[in-house]
């Protein structure tokens, strides 16, 4: 191979990074170019029924037209089944051949006239083969060489055979059966002469959702409730390719090959704990805590080495992710402690941004905040990026409580970096946050323009439902027409399970219902929500309490005050609501002096943190239960009155008005009720 096609062949993927959800690798290298070219071509596949002679079938009938492709293999029921997505009607160059690898006589009548032939038969399960060790040999090595002799002697052009990692100094019986089929792929250039057909290999890893693979394998277990994964070592290294990775791969190998070349990709690859990490980044935290709840207990022998600390970090990171803080807390210190001891840096940041999140969502808000400050310095000094993104959106979330602006600016700042480091899924999170953010403090077009951008990047699902939830909210303050919004929260969040994200499907509907003045539906909605949702909680209970003060109902308040005092959470943003609870309460009990008093702290602590629509809101609430003649109350109307024209919120606008005339909103049309949003 000339030093110009090598550099082809072994392209470096250094500045790509790896996958984000599990099983998506589009920003490694794809292998398209260099491509055979297979117009008017007769091509055979060996073990053409399996997984990758399937994706390959559908790949060439999409990028070629050739004279014939031929399925070579042993299973009718399989070549039945896909001559059904293959028909002959359809696909007229289609050929199925029922054959065995094992049949030199066979594969030579198969192999009349054909220009590739690209071997992919073979008994691959690692503890069949040991169980059966002359079958594996009789398939993988003897196999070997019958399409090596048969493909010599029908004058075939090129003949590419698939090979495994396991084949790379190998410790069973499948390794060491491939490897031998290597050398004979190898060698067998010798045999064909300098004119005669070439040979090469592929060698890659675990295909990812292949049929026998490791991902499907662990998923099935988990799902019937296994009580342990067997995982030989938790150090070991999956090298994982996607069926189209694999594909291009074949027909790039075929172009550049010269014969007698071994093709290695550089593609990922991923430890049992990196695999966590992957399921977890990928919003999958229920899957990888099953998976982890089954593994770690195996390996706890380990401890401390470096890759069971590892699994352990992010095990304490799934229950933290799955609303289980405390137990987060419990498995974080010994992980914490280990780290330090080894001087594991990247593992001790990432691990304290862990412990210092689960701290705030426990009640302990500034402790947590200053740890998770710790991780991301700490983060910052060693270079560890995707950390400091980490660090800074969930400082974010309890940041926003304390001082929303400063907070709004330091996620656009955390959105800045995720872009100039290509990361979009650290990109839609902070698009996301920044739009929160902006809402918050009355920014509603800036707000609006970042959750439009997002949207328009095509984010996946779990990264497109906050942005369509807040523009649907923001649509229905404005009093716009919203046809099906809460039917499409609940299609878009059908495939998401991370709770850090699918509590949009109580808040939207919730948050709608109130803007349309369906006041009790709103309640409802957020009460139910909170023990699914504890994250969420403190600001449902605190809007429930509001709306059940403004619906005269004391009792209700009263139960969500109670609620939200029993979280502990003690930010300037809760006190100031709780302020306003129960100035509204004092109001219901005829304690009118004391409650003007208390919705006067209250929105002086909304003005500091710049929450002005909240102020809006606690303003239609005085309203609703003081006399609106009331110097104060009336003061309080003119100024969410002005807030309120300037965002465009004539929903709340109207309530406010409805308030201070001292009659409910008008309802909502029952057309409008049943048409909750697309148009947003």
């Amino acid at each position: 191979m000339t030093p110009a096609l090598a550099q082809q062949a072994f392209a470096s993927d250094d500045d790509e990074a790896l996958p984000g959800p599990f099983g998506t690798f589009e920003r490694t290298r794809d292998f398209l170019h260099p491509s055979i070219d297979l117009n008017d071509k007769t091509v055979l596949v060996t073990g053409g029924t399996g997984s990758f002679g399937k994706h390959f079938v559908k790949s060439v009938i999409a990028r070629f037209k050739p004279k014939r492709l031929i399925i070579f293999s042993r299973d009718e029921l399989k070549q039945y089944e896909m001559a059904q997505v293959f028909p002959l009607e359809t696909y007229p160059f289609m050929r199925y051949f029922i054959g065995d690898v094992r049949s030199r006589d066979r594969l030579e009548m198969a192999m009349r006239n054909v220009d590739y032939v690209i071997h992919a038969a073979a008994l691959k399960q690692v503890p069949i083969a040991e169980y059966n060790p002359f079958e594996c040999i009789a398939t993988n090595v003897i196999g070997a060489e019958n399409v090596v002799q048969a493909a010599i002697r029908c004058n075939v052009k090129r003949v590419i055979a698939l090979s495994t990692d396991k084949a790379a100094n190998p410790v069973n019986l499948y390794g060491a059966s491939k490897l031998a089929a290597d050398k004979i792929f190898v060698a067998a250039n010798n045999l064909a002469g300098a004119d005669g057909c070439r040979f090469g290999v592929v060698r890659y890893g675990n295909v990812v959702g292949s049929r026998g693979s490791v991902m499907p394998f662990f998923q099935k277990l988990i799902a019937e409730h296994a009580d342990a994964l067997p995982i030989t070592d938790a150090r070991m290294t999956r090298f994982w390719i996607t069926l189209t990775q694999g594909v291009n791969l074949v027909l790039s190998s075929m172009e550049l090959m010269q014969g007698g070349e071994i093709f290695v990709p550089k593609i990922p690859s991923m430890s049992t704990t990196e695999l966590a990490r992957s399921l977890l980044n990928g919003r999958q935290a229920g899957r990888a805590l099953a998976m982890l709840e089954a593994v770690v207990p195996t390996f706890a022998d380990l401890a401390p080495d470096p890759a069971f600390v590892a699994l352990q970090a992010q095990f304490a990171r799934a229950y933290f992710l799955r609303n289980q803080d405390h137990r987060a807390l419990e498995i974080i210190e010994p992980v914490l402690d280990a780290a330090e001891r080894g001087e594991l840096t990247a593992i001790l940041a990432d691990a304290l941004v862990t412990k210092g999140t689960a701290l705030t969502n426990v009640g302990r808000v500034r402790e947590g905040m200053g740890v998770i400050e710790i991780g991301e310095r700490l983060a910052r000094a060693n270079g560890l990026t995707w950390t400091v993104l980490r660090g800074l959106n969930n400082r974010l979330v309890t940041f926003s409580e304390v001082d929303p602006k400063a907070a709004r600016d330091a996620c656009l700042d955390g959105l800045a970096l995720a872009r100039r480091i290509g990361d979009r899924q650290w990109m839609f999170q902070f698009l996301a946050g920044s739009g929160l953010g902006a809402y918050a403090i009355g920014e509603w077009d800036e707000a609006v323009g970042l959750w439009q951008t997002s949207l328009a990047e095509d984010p996946e699902p779990a990264d497109r439902l906050i942005p369509y939830f807040s523009l649907a909210v923001v649509a229905a303050a404005r009093g716009e027409p919203i046809p099906g919004a809460a039917d499409e929260i609940a299609r878009i969040a059908a495939g998401v399970s991370d709770p850090q994200v699918s509590w949009v499907t109580v808040d939207g509907p919730a948050s709608i219902a109130s803007a349309q003045g369906r006041l009790a539906e709103a309640v409802a909605f957020w009460r139910a929500g909170v023990p699914d949702f504890p994250s969420a909680a403190h600001s449902w209970l605190w809007s429930s309490a509001r709306l059940s003060i403004r619906l005269g109902d004391a009792a209700g308040a009263r139960a969500d005050l109670a609620a939200l005092d029993e979280r502990g959470l003690h930010t300037p943003h809760v006190e100031a609501e709780r302020l306003a609870i129960l100035a509204g309460l004092a109001a219901i009990d005829g304690r009118a002096a004391e409650a003007i008093h208390l919705y006067g702290d209250a929105f002086r602590a909304l003005r500091e943190l710049g929450l002005v629509f909240v102020e809006a809101q606690v303003a239609i609430e005085m309203a609703t239960v003081l006399d609106p003649g009331i110097p104060e109350v009336a003061t309080a109307v003119d100024s969410a009155r002005e807030v309120l024209t300037r965002l465009g919120a004539r929903a709340f606008l109207d309530q406010l008005e409805a308030a201070t005339q001292r009659q409910s909103p008008p309802p909502v049309p029952e057309r409008e009720r049943s048409r909750d949003t697309s148009a947003v």
